[in-house]
């Protein structure tokens, strides 16, 4: 299957918080290529599992919260957490590239699992907590110049980390497999 080039955004922040990452890379980055990107709202774990698997994007970005539960980090969702564990190879992120924004998700034990699990190309995610703004910023930023400069993943976050650094730092990992 050829994969579309642009992002898919799972939007898992609970729409009670009004923070919505998601939207924010939306609305900017439909202004100079609305065709590259789409966004799903989800609500509850196997919403999260259905959404993933209909994408067919080069890049999924999932916005979320990380939360350390039951001695390991996970993905909170609005309704149940997802942990590393959870996610397997068919559920579309096999070479593909992932950011996750959630706090702390960028960590070794969580990374590490998820891309042996998802056999996906990379991730991208905070190895501390990271400020709302913070994140969409770097996240418009770093999409704008992958998109829009024909930039290459990993190119472009070197680019990031020497240009743009923030608190709460951005981490990439890739899979060598």
């Amino acid at each position: 299957m050829t994969l579309k080039e642009g992002v898919y955004i799972l939007e898992c922040i609970p729409k009670k918080e009004g923070m919505k990452e998601g939207m924010i890379l939306l609305e900017f980055l439909k202004m100079e290529i609305p065709e590259k990107i789409e966004l799903k709202f989800i609500g509850y774990k196997n919403h999260f599992f259905d959404e993933l698997n209909k994408n067919n994007f080069k890049i999924v970005h999932i916005s979320c919260h990380g939360k350390y539960y039951d001695e390991n980090f996970c993905l909170q969702m609005p309704k149940g957490h997802i942990y590393p564990e959870e996610f397997y190879e068919d559920d579309h992120l096999k070479g593909r590239d992932v950011v996750i924004t959630g706090c702390s998700l960028g960590r070794k034990n969580f990374a590490e699992e998820f891309l042996e699990r998802t056999e996906a190309d990379s991730l991208i995610a905070p190895m501390n907590d990271i400020g709302f703004l913070d994140s969409a910023m770097w996240c418009v930023n770093f999409y704008y110049i992958l998109l829009k400069k024909g930039y290459t993943f990993g190119n472009t976050f070197d680019y990031m980390k020497e240009n743009f650094y923030i608190n709460g730092a951005m981490q990439m990992w890739e899979n060598l497999k």
